[in-house]
């Protein structure tokens, strides 16, 4: 947002703050200044206010808003009677990026759908199939990139050495695996 943002846009945002709110969720306020828009602080100050007056039956600002450069920012927080959700039913943290079942597992580890007993689905990283392969002895390999500009200038053995696919460090490999799983 801007010192000078029109009435539909500033309600455009609200209507977005507000819903990001009664989720549970907090909500940063910015206001952005542009050339000789930083002489005219008070403008931003006034919008960030009237942003905070509007939303202040559901939330309440953490902080007085703050001048970093040249934003204008606040942080809003949602009242705790106005959350459309309890800690129970709070969402989950990320799974960082490894795959999980897509059903519910037993006991043996396998997974059960309509009365049979299923392996868990583990969904392949397209990006990084087409780009790893698996060598003989089970590490992966991958082609070099910037490849042209690494054979100039160098010698014949040393450019037929850096054409061939280099090979992945055992450090990063269970990393890389975890895109690939069925490589």
């Amino acid at each position: 947002m801007g010192p000078k943002t029109e009435r539909h846009d500033f309600d455009f945002k609200l209507k977005h703050v507000r819903r990001f709110l009664e989720e549970g969720h907090k909500a940063k306020v910015t206001v952005r200044f542009k050339g000789r828009e930083m002489a005219h602080t008070e403008l931003g100050w006034k919008m960030l206010q009237k942003m905070v007056e509007a939303v202040s039956d559901i939330a309440v600002a953490d902080n007085n808003p703050r001048m970093e450069g040249r934003m204008l920012h606040i942080m809003l927080s949602p009242k705790a009677s106005h959350r459309r959700w309890g800690p129970e039913m709070a969402p989950k943290p990320p799974t960082l990026g490894r795959p999980g079942p897509a059903v519910a597992p037993l006991d043996n580890g396998k997974a059960e759908s309509n009365g049979r007993a299923e392996m868990p689905k583990m969904k392949t990283k397209r990006a990084a199939a087409k780009r790893l392969k698996k060598t003989a002895s089970g590490r992966l390999k991958r082609r070099r990139a910037w490849k042209s500009h690494m054979l100039e200038g160098k010698e014949p053995k040393r450019r037929r050495r850096l054409r061939k696919a280099g090979l992945i460090a055992k450090v990063d490999e269970p990393r890389l695996r975890v895109l690939v799983p069925y490589l």
